[in-house]
């Protein structure tokens, strides 16, 4: 009967370190579920800030392209204006020495 009961003993001993055992693994288990939640929910994030950031810099490229369109543009309209302003003073001047030619051309006429 004592050994009966020190075996019964022994095996409630060893049931109770097998119970403690399952807990500490469940603890364990749960403590790592956890973990890779919050690993997910922080990759989650990191996915969503990620994609706001490519946003961004599309934004961002597509008005530096804009920008520089514009500035372009500005600066073909200043070289047309500035030729048209050359051409302008190059036909003045071709006036004034065709007048000046014919200014002479009386004066020696007037002079014979």
């Amino acid at each position: 009967v004592q050994s009966a009961h020190a075996k019964a003993k022994e095996f409630e001993r060893e049931a109770d370190m097998a119970r403690h055992r399952l807990q500490v693994a469940t603890v364990s288990r749960e403590r790592e579920r956890r973990v890779v939640e919050e690993m997910c929910r922080a990759l989650g994030c990191l996915v969503h800030e990620a994609a706001k950031l490519r946003e961004e810099v599309a934004c961002e490229r597509e008005r530096l392209e804009r920008e520089d369109k514009a500035r372009l543009q500005r600066e073909k309209d200043a070289l047309a204006r500035a030729a048209a302003e050359g051409e302008r003073e190059r036909e003045r001047a071709s006036t004034e020495r065709e007048m000046e030619r014919r200014r002479h051309e009386r004066e020696a006429e007037r002079l014979r």
